[in-house]
């Protein structure tokens, strides 16, 4: 079945909306000690089933934040979302899954975060030998603060259980560093490397039946150039240049400002690592603004390798989307459009009105203007709802 960019268009409607629904919600989420409001020091959200608009008393814990102050730590569970279309008319027949994992950052005396964690959880209907991921950063700054080393560990683990008695069978255990490195001119990021060091990167395969065990050196990335920047006077960013691994260009994106400084306009080209055909602009974004508003409109341009795309999307002053339109390939506009109502400069209502109808979502706090409730409303049937618990 051939995907037009109208389908596509339909398909992603969805997630315009979700994106400010989360949007609004994610102020409630933690992730830094300097975050959390003195005398609390976790939240969790809860997912409540519904069925057939009716509320059930089962949930499930979406996420949770906890700081332990003594450590200087933040811990808790999250999730990633992923999404699976059956068809491409509506995000009705589409399946929507996630990847949950626990996480846990530590933080030095100044709040500067020296180390974080994410640790995937199983699948439960895993056929095989099951994939288990842990991916750890270390980072390292120099005196103002910025961020100049970072060190990624991605442990993959992959064991076979025997299905009678339920022992290991094999255990396979894979890790592989990656090093970032990050230079600075007057206080602004210029460069960024990468390299892979074979001496912190090894397998280990253990058999319990054989009893034996084995490491090996996976192999060496030499440190290269990912991308550079570049800023006027005012340090204000006017080009960044990103690289192919064999250090050639591969794109370059130039920004322009307004009298106010306010960005005005990037202009995406790649390509020029080519060479069959000539470098080619890739995207053009516009900038405008009022005292209520902005609008970005942007034109992703037509290429060998792109069909192309005009978007124009507006932002209102608490940079919420108020609409978007877009259209793919010469195709068909989709637009569309949301609207809030505040309280206390905090999002109590959003309606959001798409070609699959309208959704009304509903925010709840509580007196010290915390997040309490998330409900969502579609035809009149309750359709979501989270509730927020603090201690």
């Amino acid at each position: 079945m051939r995907i037009t960019g109208y389908y596509l268009l339909l398909f992603f409607a969805g997630f315009t909306a979700y994106g400010q629904h989360y949007e609004i919600s994610l102020k409630n989420k933690w992730w830094k000690p300097s975050q959390f409001p003195e005398g609390i020091n976790k939240v969790a959200a809860y997912e409540f089933a519904i069925n057939k608009g009716k509320i059930k008393k089962d949930s499930t814990l979406l996420w949770s934040s906890e700081y332990n102050a003594a450590k200087n730590r933040v811990s808790g569970r999250d999730r990633d979302l992923n999404m699976v279309s059956h068809s491409y008319s509506t995000t009705e027949n589409s399946t929507v899954t996630y990847d949950y994992f626990s996480f846990e950052y530590f933080f030095n005396i100044k709040g500067w975060l020296v180390s974080d964690s994410k640790l995937h959880d199983r699948e439960k209907d895993y056929d095989g030998p099951y994939p288990f991921q842990q991916n750890k950063t270390k980072y390292a700054y120099d005196s103002l603060g910025n961020v100049i080393k970072e060190i990624h560990y991605s442990s993959q683990l992959n064991y076979e259980l025997d299905e009678k008695t339920g022992d290991t069978l094999d255990l396979n255990i894979m890790t592989t560093p990656s090093i970032q490195l990050y230079e600075y001119e007057g206080g602004n990021v210029v460069s960024k490397y990468s390299q892979t060091d074979s001496t912190f990167s090894k397998v280990v395969i253990y058999n319990l039946e054989a009893s034996s065990s084995s490491t090996a050196a996976l192999y060496y990335k030499p440190k290269r150039k990912n991308w550079s920047k570049s800023y006027d006077k005012d340090g204000k960013l006017l080009l960044t240049t990103s690289y192919t691994t064999d250090d050639q260009f591969h794109s370059k994106k130039y920004y322009s400002y307004d009298v106010k400084m306010r960005l005005e306009s990037e202009i995406d080209s790649t390509g020029w690592y080519q060479t069959t055909i000539p470098p080619y602009p890739e995207s053009k974004t516009i900038y405008k603004y009022t005292d209520s508003e902005k609008t970005v409109s942007k034109e992703i341009f037509k290429n060998p390798f792109n069909a192309g795309s005009y978007s124009v999307t507006t932002y209102n002053n608490q940079d919420l989307i108020i609409s978007e339109c877009i259209s793919y390939g010469g195709q068909k506009q989709i637009c569309d459009y949301y609207e809030y109502t505040y309280e206390n400069d905090k999002v109590i209502t959003m309606i959001s009105i798409t070609e699959a109808g309208k959704a009304y979502y509903d925010f709840e706090y509580n007196e010290s203007g915390l997040l309490t409730q998330e409900l969502v409303s579609v035809e009149g049937k309750t359709t979501y709802l989270i509730k927020y618990y603090y201690n």
